[in-house]
């Protein structure tokens, strides 16, 4: 690596790149600094007990790794490409182009949400679709156990 590295500062360039993640700081910035110190993703993924993916990501979105494919995939989205389209276009799936973007902050209200942001949409719609039945069922059968049907009267065919 580069001597730029030697002096680079994980916690002011952690809250400037990456904010919005999902992980704690502490592992986060954990995860720079044993890259910086093994030089290796297996390796801080090893030490740290985590993902290599996660610290590729990690890495990536400080700038402190690149591969071919990492740099392929940021060059078709600088293009306007969306992951589905760059999936297409390597012949991978859209979870295996996703291992090589940076993190981001998701986007729920515009025009370019993220995947995770529309699927959260779409889960939190049926959660709430789901407690609005359970609610009217509920209602429904409260009702049904205030006003209890009278019973049929003796001497006729119903009782």
């Amino acid at each position: 690596m580069t001597s730029k590295h030697n002096s680079y500062n994980v916690e002011s360039n952690h809250n400037k790149s990456a904010a919005g993640y999902s992980f704690s700081d502490q592992l986060y910035t954990e995860i720079v600094k044993t890259y910086l110190d093994t030089r290796s993703v297996k390796a801080t993924a090893a030490k740290l007990k985590t993902s290599a993916v996660k610290v590729r990501k990690v890495l990536i979105t400080e700038g402190l790794w690149s591969s071919r494919t990492s740099l392929e995939i940021q060059r078709y989205l600088d293009q306007g490409k969306t992951t589905a389209e760059i999936a297409e276009i390597l012949a991978t799936t859209e979870k295996a182009v996703q291992q090589y973007l940076p993190y981001t902050r998701g986007m729920y209200h515009g025009d370019l949400q993220s995947v995770s942001a529309l699927n959260s949409a779409d889960y939190r719609n049926r959660i709430r679709v789901l407690q609005e039945k359970i609610l009217q069922r509920s209602r429904s059968f409260k009702a049904e156990s205030r006003h209890p049907p009278d019973p049929p009267a003796y001497g006729t065919d119903e009782g």
